[in-house]
């Protein structure tokens, strides 16, 4: 070979190798940077599944605990009233058993239940019923068993054990559940 091709293919594996070590520079930069940043993804993704595993596990605490689902009202001792009037008079004392729906039962205050409904005088068809409070079985479904009667009966609460007279003081719904 001619000393002129033996230098132009000395010139050009120079070039070959310089070109491929250049090359070889730059791609290890970023290869090193696709690494770095591969290594800060899967380190994200573990704390977001720790995260989420964590999240998972409250989630099932809250799950477990009971909480109040639905408020049954039951009349005792109506007396001679109709169905029709139990009927009526357990319409409109539903909507003061609502605000305990979704309450957790570890939570529930079992004396501000009872102030819910105890010495609370309710109107009906130009008649004044007054309810005490017999018995309360707190649980998914809440009960309540209320004593009710026709305020024309004399001394209906001052008989029942427990019972306290009537307070005259305006208070309202939302006065006896504020501890809800």
């Amino acid at each position: 070979m001619r000393p002129s091709v033996r230098r132009l293919l000395a010139v050009f594996l120079l070039g070959v190798i310089a070109g491929a070590a250049l090359t070889a520079a730059a791609v290890a930069a970023q290869v090193e940077r696709a690494v770095l940043q591969r290594d800060l993804f899967i380190k994200a993704a573990r704390e977001q599944r720790q995260q989420l595993d964590q999240m998972r596990s409250q989630l099932e605490k809250f799950q477990t605990r009971p909480s109040i689902e639905s408020v049954e009202i039951h009349l005792v001792n109506l007396g001679e009233e109709r169905s029709s009037t139990a009927l009526a008079l357990q319409e409109k004392l539903r909507p003061l058993g609502a605000p305990l729906i979704g309450k957790m039962l570890d939570e529930v205050d079992p004396d501000m239940l009872k102030n819910i409904f105890q010495d609370r005088r309710v109107v009906h068809n130009e008649s004044q019923y007054e309810l005490a409070v017999q018995t309360i079985i707190i649980g998914p479904t809440t009960h309540f068993y209320l004593i009710i009667r026709n305020n024309s009966e004399a001394g209906f609460l001052s008989g029942l054990p427990g019972s306290r007279p009537h307070r005259t003081s305006s208070t309202t719904f939302a006065d006896r559940t504020s501890r809800i």
